[in-house]
């Protein structure tokens, strides 16, 4: 593959649609999730590494190759979410993007991915859409059960608003 070809397959990862299973108000795409994540990360650590930020910016593009599986999926079955995510490495490295952390980044992004989910999930309940209720409880459950330094407040207020709707 040439490096047009390798741009364009990157790029076209942005167009994967998230929350497909369920019924949104706004559409949801890896793009918009990506950027996302990459500003959450800039937001809530001062100290944030290149390679965070590159990798909150990639970290879904393999979805081109995969789909968005479902969450309920992927934690119903070890098996499943161990090949795909094979599946996605190999597809990163292929791309170059794939980019190794170190255990904090990538408990970073972790939390930064879930963390951009709650938040399009409680807009998306602010707009009305109560069929996205149970995604976030379990966002918020997530983040709680996360051992995350210096932001405690962010999850507080996260669950205070949602508890307000």
């Amino acid at each position: 593959m040439n490096e047009f070809e390798r741009l364009q397959k990157i790029r076209c990862g942005g167009n994967v649609e998230r929350f497909h299973v369920l019924p949104t108000i706004r559409r949801n795409s890896v793009a918009a999730h990506s950027w996302g994540v990459a500003v959450v990360c800039l937001s809530l650590w001062d100290d944030c590494s290149f390679s965070l930020v590159k990798a909150a910016l990639y970290h879904d593009c393999a979805e081109y190759l995969t789909g968005d599986l479902p969450a309920p999926i992927k934690l119903a079955s070890e098996q499943v979410s161990s090949a795909i995510r094979a599946l996605e490495i190999d597809y990163e490295k292929e791309l170059n993007i794939y980019i190794p952390l170190s255990e904090k980044d990538n408990a970073r992004l972790k939390f930064a991915d879930c963390l951009d989910g709650a938040l399009f999930c409680l807009e998306e309940l602010k707009m009305g859409n109560r069929m996205i209720s149970k995604p976030l409880s379990r966002y918020i459950n997530y983040l709680s059960e996360q051992e995350m330094e210096d932001v405690e407040w962010v999850i507080q207020a996260l669950t205070q608003e949602a508890a307000l709707l």
